[in-house]
């Protein structure tokens, strides 16, 4: 299976996460997308081998927030 990434993000004041175009939400808080966003890529992680949650920081910069490897 191919290596799954969790992408979370803010719209008008509301977070979320999402895999491919499905998206999962809203949360109240980043805390909170990305706590969910970790346990989803760590089910995924455990299935596929390899997974991981992307985040956009207040700049605008992409960066990899968590990370799940199998060997």
């Amino acid at each position: 299976m191919a290596s799954q990434t969790y992408l979370v993000s803010s719209a008008g004041g509301v977070w979320e996460f999402s895999l491919h175009k499905e998206r999962f939400g809203p949360f109240r808080t980043r805390a909170e997308a990305m706590g969910q966003a970790v346990v989803a890529a760590s089910e995924a992680g455990r299935l596929s081998g390899h997974s991981r949650v992307m985040a956009v920081d207040e700049s605008g910069r992409l960066y990899t927030a968590w990370t799940y490897s199998k060997g």
